[in-house]
């Protein structure tokens, strides 16, 4: 839905099969499992793992990717009606509705470079931070130039390492990986198509980086990026191990796990599967954060959580004294 409407695309309604799968009883499915569940049809999965960024498309590549949409409205219509057969279709309804208003809203990530895989690992050393965010938008004024992706120009793996070492010369910065062209598998009669991509990688100069890189290390200290802003919500602060929560709070413990009880109980009444009635994050953040007696109802619209799931989960826990 947020590409849809990047450009400029928004949809006036939406039908999630997946979702739909849920409330039927199953579990997330792909589209291949869903066709093969509701219609007897098997797909191939020949290009499932094929690298889309290549073009043009072949045609067989094409015709794969065709198959996406071509069932899409006969699962639609089956669906539809088992869920009106369930007593499910207005809380679909809902849920659909939901997905696609967060889409309409979403949130675009203030610093995109700061999605860079592993970024992690840079803790909170501002510099490093800097030399990624120069890289990335550098990467990505190549991308768009030359029309690749951007792993296809230079990798995050490649742009971590230039953040950690933060290369003074010329052997630094061959270390780091920098200057090698991506590599590209290549696949018997698509070579052609490969093939395409290698002139234009040899268009990039590793020098782009070093500049990127030397910007990063000119910057005066009140120009740095801060390091990524610890989680506003509970969760860091919440531990997964139950063995904690026995050891330091088992109080809190038997109220979490009575809950976890008595949800369960309802997704097995509604056939339905429990994680999705309420995330299991949600129950062991209220019951370590809360204190007892506070407002359930409040915490999960605070969450984000819709009527639907309210007017189910909030009754089966105030039933329980919880």
């Amino acid at each position: 839905v947020p590409a849809f409407c990047q450009m400029g695309i928004i949809p006036p309604a939406l039908f999630d099969t997946q979702v739909s799968c849920m409330f039927l009883g199953m579990e997330r499915m792909g589209l291949s499992r869903c066709t093969e569940a509701f219609l007897g049809i098997s797909l191939e999965k020949e290009f499932a793992t094929a690298d889309w960024s290549l073009r043009p498309l072949p045609r067989p590549w094409r015709n794969y990717a065709a198959l996406d949409v071509e069932f899409l409205l006969d699962i639609k219509e089956i669906q539809e009606k088992d869920l009106s057969k369930k007593g499910v279709r207005q809380w679909a309804e809902d849920e659909f509705s939901t997905i696609l208003q967060k889409g309409i809203e979403g949130k675009k990530r203030p610093d995109p470079w700061r999605g860079v895989s592993n970024i992690n690992v840079l803790g909170p050393d501002r510099r490093a931070l800097a030399v990624v965010r120069e890289v990335w938008e550098a990467r990505e004024k190549v991308a768009r130039e030359l029309d690749l992706a951007p792993g296809l120009v230079l990798k995050d793996e490649t742009i971590i390492a230039l953040a950690l070492k933060k290369p003074k010369n010329e052997r630094e910065f061959r270390e780091t990986g920098a200057e090698e062209r991506v590599k590209i598998e290549k696949d018997g009669q698509l070579d052609s198509l490969f093939d395409h991509y290698i002139p234009l990688q040899h268009r990039i100069k590793p020098k782009i980086w070093k500049e990127a890189v030397q910007r990063a290390m000119d910057l005066d200290s009140s120009s740095l990026p801060m390091p990524t802003a610890a989680p506003t919500k509970h969760g860091s602060a919440v531990p997964n191990s139950l063995k904690i929560w026995e050891k330091r709070h088992p109080d809190k413990l038997e109220r979490l796990q009575k809950a976890m009880e008595a949800v369960g109980k309802l997704a097995r009444s509604l056939d339905i599967p429990s994680v999705f009635l309420i995330s299991p994050r949600l129950l062991r953040e209220y019951f370590w954060m809360e204190p007892v007696g506070a407002d359930f109802e409040k915490f999960l619209r605070s969450e984000g959580v819709n009527d639907w799931r309210l007017s189910l989960i909030v009754k089966v826990i105030e039933a329980s004294n919880l």
